[in-house]
């Protein structure tokens, strides 16, 4: 259909690529499988999404179309939001919003909110995608109440913390974390009153567990 040498692909221009994803590969990947190929057949969103499934560093990847024989390749790498600390790792984890595990903290990072994770840690793979949003709402949840918290730890099926007086409280990944807070408070103070010290608070379930 397209006979004209002039819209077959020539060259390719890539933008954006600074740390979680490599130019070289990324170029070397378009040379192997695109210079040639004419430029009106190729389908931009296709393109789009195989890059993104390829280069899981990208964020967002987006395709353009240089009359007549030229792909602009706009790449939006993923932003570290919080590092990830295992005993089992010598070395903390980045991880962008999705829980994508970005590499081993470098100094830069180094300020970013600490999360101890109990799961599994490998560069270049998920952790649990629901990780980051469950943190960030327990963290607003625990600033509203009041709660002071000395440590805390995530497994892939619940959450660990222990308020300031050494109470091991336990929580599930799903449910409102502020209204589960709420029952914490209202729990921690009639147990106050009475002069009891908990030593763990379930909250997993739909009963209330305390141990003492």
């Amino acid at each position: 259909m397209y006979r004209t040498e002039i819209l077959d692909i020539k060259s390719f221009e890539i933008l954006g690529t600074e740390t979680y994803v490599n130019s070289t590969d990324l170029g070397v990947f378009l040379y192997s499988n695109y210079a040639g190929k004419k430029l009106p057949a190729v389908n931009s969103s296709e393109l789009e999404t195989l890059l993104e499934d390829r280069f899981l560093g990208a964020r967002d990847i987006c395709v353009k179309k240089i009359w007549p024989a030229k792909l602009k390749i706009l790449v939006s790498e993923r932003k570290p939001l919080a590092r990830l600390s295992n005993e089992r790792y010598s070395l903390d984890h980045m991880i962008d919003e999705e829980g994508y595990v970005l590499g081993v903290v470098d100094p830069d990072t180094e300020d970013l909110p600490l999360i101890r994770y109990l799961g599994d840690l490998k560069v270049g793979a998920f952790v649990d995608p629901t990780l980051v949003p469950v943190y960030l709402d327990l963290i607003d949840a625990l600033e509203t109440s009041g709660i002071q918290v000395s440590s805390m730890s995530f497994s892939p099926k619940d959450v660990t913390f222990y308020t300031r007086e050494g109470t091991r409280i336990l929580l599930g990944n799903s449910g409102d974390k502020q209204y589960l807070l709420t029952v914490l408070v209202k729990l921690l103070n009639k147990l106050s009153l009475e002069g009891k010290d908990a030593s763990t608070i379930d909250l997993r379930y739909d009963k209330v567990v305390v141990s003492y």
